[in-house]
């Protein structure tokens, strides 16, 4: 392409050689889904793509050889220095960092763009810079939703009273919310990378490598007990749900462990048990007493 390029205004009819790089160039430029600039050395604009045109509500006779003061809000002008940016960018000849501007218009919700300066060059001269601008808006909004849902979610984990672990495929344990380090003593640091039937007890490793095996295969397994070592106490025995995790395209790359103590339901289940023998032993005397009572009688 010629140095001039960027300085077609877009009507030429398609007759050459030349009129079809112009139409290539223009097509080009209106398929970026960005809004795009392009400035000659006077600092004036010689280019302008689609995406620009319907978001600043302009026509391109009424944009080419204006400068920046002529199509930018005065409020993004105050806030950002583009037009030193873009004489930087001629005298030395290398692009600038992205940023990023936020702009609220009256009436209008705030906006979000990313941009970028740019030298267009032939050989070592900088013919043209290059304002390129994006509305990440959307992609603010959806990643700030997702960021307050991560830690929704994290928060709920934390606060879980029972042992949330979560592993690779190879059941690598990958995460241990603080449940778990409470009920075992073993912090993350200590447990990570361990697979994690090798923190179960001997004789229930094989059956729950099998649960995993199960788990990862799309089957769903019932709900299960078994004992997992603690640091400062004997096996605890804990209630396990095993579900899959899966990856964006829908296939199990992990499995995520539910395990509820059951020290505190076993004493209870003992409690009872236990109220249940002394109240039949009080029946059984109640009975004994009152048939040595009558021979008595």
């Amino acid at each position: 392409m010629e140095s001039v390029m960027p300085q077609f205004d877009g009507h030429e009819s398609v007759t050459g050689s030349g009129d079809r790089y112009k139409a290539l160039y223009h097509m080009l430029l209106d398929a970026i889904p960005s809004s795009v600039l392009v400035f000659g050395p006077q600092l004036q604009i010689v280019s302008a793509n689609r995406n620009f045109l319907e978001k600043s509500r302009r026509r391109l006779e009424n944009t080419l050889g204006r400068r920046l003061e002529d199509v930018f809000p005065e409020i993004i002008l105050e806030q950002i220095d583009i037009e030193a940016q873009i004489r930087q960018v001629f005298q030395e000849n290398h692009p600038l960092p992205g940023q990023r501007l936020s702009y609220r218009a009256p009436g209008i919700p705030l906006r979000i763009y990313y941009y970028r300066v740019l030298p267009y060059t032939i050989g070592q001269t900088v013919e043209n810079v290059i304002l390129l601008m994006e509305d990440v808006t959307e992609q603010t909004r959806l990643s700030q939703e997702v960021h307050r849902a991560e830690n929704h979610l994290a928060s709920v984990i934390s606060s879980a009273s029972d042992m949330v672990v979560s592993t690779d495929a190879k059941g690598r344990i990958v995460s241990w919310n603080p449940a778990a380090e409470k009920i075992t003593g073993m912090p993350l640091a200590k447990v990570r990378h361990q697979r994690f039937w090798s923190l179960c007890k001997p004789q229930h490793r094989l059956r729950v490598e099998k649960i995993w095996s199960d788990v990862l295969a799309g089957h769903s397994p019932p709900i299960s007990e078994w004992e997992i070592a603690a640091s400062t106490a004997a096996p605890i025995r804990l209630s396990w749900v095993c579900s899959p995790l899966r990856d964006e395209g829908g296939r199990a790359n992990g499995v995520v462990a539910l395990g509820r103590d059951l020290t505190e339901q076993r004493r209870l289940e003992l409690q009872l048990i236990q109220s249940q023998k002394l109240a039949a032993l009080g029946v059984m005397a109640g009975g004994i007493a009152h048939q040595v009572r009558n021979p008595l009688a």
